[in-house]
C-alpha cells in the first residue's frame, strides 16, 4: 500500500514564510499613547470606585454609617475634598435672608465672620427662640455681653451691627472665640461659609473679602 508522502517545503518556500512573518510583525500597529492613557485612567477610576464602595460597606457593617462616623461637613473640610466645596461668601443682605422667618430656608448665624447652619436648633434661634438675635446676622458681641434683644432698633442689634467686638476686653473676646469652637465641633450645626465684611470678622474670615 502506497504511503502518501508530504512534500517538504523547499528552502525557497521556507524563506518566503519567514519573510511573510517578518512583514506581518513589521506592519502591526501598536496602540496609540492616547488609547493607553484612556485605558489607564478608566482602570484607575474603576479601582477607586471599588475601594470606596468596599470601604462604605465595611463602615456600614461595623458602625452603621457609610462614612465611618464622619459628618458631611467633616468630609468637606478635608484638604482635597474642600477644593470641590468652596465656602459660601455672605454679605449683610444675603445673610439676613436666613433668620428662620421663611420656613423654606435654613437658619444661619455668624460668629466673627464664620457662618454656621443652626437649623437643628430652631427652637433656640428661630423667631420664637431666646437666641433669635443671632439668626441672620453677626451678633458676636452678644455672646460676651449677654444682650439678646432681637428687635431691629434695640441697642443689642445696633451695637452688634456697628461695633462688632470693638470695646470688648481680652476676656470677652476669648469668650466669643470659644463659641466659634463650639459650633465647629458641634454635630448638630455645620459650617457654611464666611461673612468677611462683618464688623466682628476675624483675620481668617477677612481673607475671603471679594
Amino acid at each position: 500500500m502506497s504511503e502518501t508522502r508530504r512534500r517538504k517545503p523547499k528552502s525557497d518556500d521556507a524563506g518566503l514564510l519567514a519573510e511573510d512573518n517578518t512583514v506581518t510583525n513589521r506592519d502591526s500597529v501598536p496602540p496609540s499613547p492616547a488609547l493607553v492613557f484612556c485605558c489607564g485612567c478608566l482602570f484607575t477610576v474603576l479601582f477607586l470606585v471599588l475601594v470606596l464602595v468596599s470601604s462604605s460597606l465595611i463602615s456600614f457593617a461595623l458602625m452603621d454609617s457609610y462614612t465611618w462616623g464622619y459628618q458631611s461637613e467633616d468630609i468637606k473640610a478635608l484638604p482635597i475634598v474642600s477644593l470641590f466645596f468652596p465656602p459660601q461668601i455672605f454679605t449683610e443682605d444675603t445673610l439676613a435672608q436666613y433668620t428662620g422667618e421663611d420656613p423654606s430656608k435654613p437658619i444661619y448665624l455668624s460668629v466673627r465672620g464664620h457662618v454656621f447652619d443652626v437649623s437643628n436648633g430652631a427652637r433656640f434661634y428661630g423667631p420664637k427662640g431666646g437666641y433669635h438675635i443671632f439668626a441672620g446676622r453677626d451678633a458676636s458681641r452678644s455672646f460676651a455681653t449677654g444682650c439678646f434683644d432681637p428687635k431691629p432698633d434695640s441697642q443689642c442689634v445696633e451695637d452688634a451691627k456697628n461695633l462688632g467686638i470693638e470695646g470688648l476686653d481680652e476676656r470677652d473676646i476669648t469668650e466669643v472665640n470659644r463659641w466659634i469652637e463650639f459650633y465647629q465641633n458641634s454635630k448638630e450645626y455645620s459650617f457654611v461659609g464666611f461673612y468677611p465684611t462683618s464688623p466682628a470678622a476675624d483675620e481668617e474670615a477677612k481673607k475671603h473679602i471679594q
